[in-house]
């Protein structure tokens, strides 16, 4: 087996890894005939990689050729399984070839298979980095830290901010609104209608297309409650943790987070833990499991956070972490402060509902 064909495969496991009992079930009963009728039985972990095994020897699946077990997965409502497919494929485009013909085979030249194989190995390294979720159980690959500091905040004058200019929905942003507020670019009218609609709302759901500034949202709205929180308690400190589902994207995030000024915005490396970042930063980038992780071990509570932003909140079916957070934040066994909750803010391009089962079990 190639070293293609282990990383693939290797995809697939932290899939299925992600899924619920229940989700492999429906999963195996779509497979249908596809698989043996012995698997369909249950959802088990084990039943679920059989069925894989199986439809990798029949051909209806491999490294080159997964739209059926797309299709699968899009009808029980897994999207985030989807789109870690996708990403697999994104990386993999133009640097791991398709499956070479008995012809290619026989005519390819040794050196070209040594490139390939050394293209592959960085290719792989990178997927399975990605996709390796903190503390989960099924550690896969650890990489090199990615080191991250936003310049020191800027200080602010909060007595001279007015916070009409985020509330009042008659109000006209100015220029010199936004010099105060030390914003570099004027948002857009829906922007601003959807920063103080949410404001007015508290917990709220903003769904738009990829491309349309949710990220300039959350900026603005994670400044908001900063000044808010200045203005109103200036010995406490504030604190954001900005919840991303995939660790390829935490930079990226951070850096356009930290372009809003005046916040000290720090993403949690591989190898740190949420509650060692508190403190000293207004916000936080992270990977929802590392805060799951220190919610169970009683390192940070919910009362210490002021805002939770979830990019890309459609995922949250199954075991997703973003599940186990707000289990903590819903339950009072869970939240030893119900009082103290933080406001939560979800962004998404797609809005999505697992079956009515599902639902029910979740509620």
């Amino acid at each position: 087996m190639g070293e293609a064909d282990t990383t693939f495969r290797i995809v697939l496991i932290k899939i299925q890894h992600s899924l619920s009992d229940e989700d492999r079930h429906q999963l195996n009963f779509i497979f249908g005939k596809d698989i043996p009728r012995v698997l369909q039985a249950n959802g088990s972990l084990k039943n679920s990689l059989d069925a894989l095994e199986a439809l990798f020897d029949r051909l209806k699946i491999s490294r080159d050729n997964y739209e059926y077990l797309v299709k699968a997965l899009e009808a029980i409502q897994r999207h985030d399984c989807v789109q870690s497919l996708i990403d697999y494929a994104k990386f993999t485009r133009e640097i791991i070839p398709p499956l070479p013909t008995e012809q290619q085979q026989q005519n390819q030249v040794a050196t070209t298979i040594g490139s390939l194989i050394s293209k592959s190995q960085i290719v792989a390294s990178e997927i399975l980095a990605d996709l390796d979720d903190e503390d989960d159980g099924v550690c896969i690959l650890k990489r090199p830290s990615i080191r991250f500091s936003s310049p020191e905040p800027d200080p602010m004058d909060f007595d001279m901010i007015d916070l009409k200019i985020f509330e009042n929905p008659e109000y006209q942003w100015t220029d010199e609104d936004l010099k105060l507020l030390n914003v570099k670019k004027h948002p857009r009218s829906y922007q601003t209608e959807i920063i103080r609609d949410s404001i007015a709302n508290g917990n709220t759901i903003v769904c738009l297309r990829t491309g349309s500034g949710k990220t300039v949202i959350a900026s603005m709205l994670i400044k908001y409650y900063f000044i808010k929180k200045q203005k109103t308690n200036p010995n406490k400190n504030f604190l954001a943790v900005f919840f991303v589902p995939r660790k390829a994207i935490r930079l990226q995030q951070a850096k356009a987070i930290s372009e809003i000024g005046n916040l000290k915005v720090q993403l949690c490396e591989d190898d740190q833990t949420i509650d060692q970042l508190i403190g000293t930063n207004h916000v936080i980038i992270a990977t929802p499991q590392k805060f799951v992780n220190c919610l169970k071990n009683g390192t940070i509570h919910l009362s210490q956070v002021d805002l939770m932003i979830f990019d890309e909140c459609h995922n949250t079916s199954g075991g997703n972490p973003y599940c186990e957070i707000m289990k903590f934040y819903l339950c009072p066994s869970k939240n030893l402060d119900p009082n103290g909750r933080p406001t939560v803010i979800g962004l998404t391009a797609t809005v999505s509902a697992k079956d009515t089962v599902e639902k029910k079990r979740i509620n």
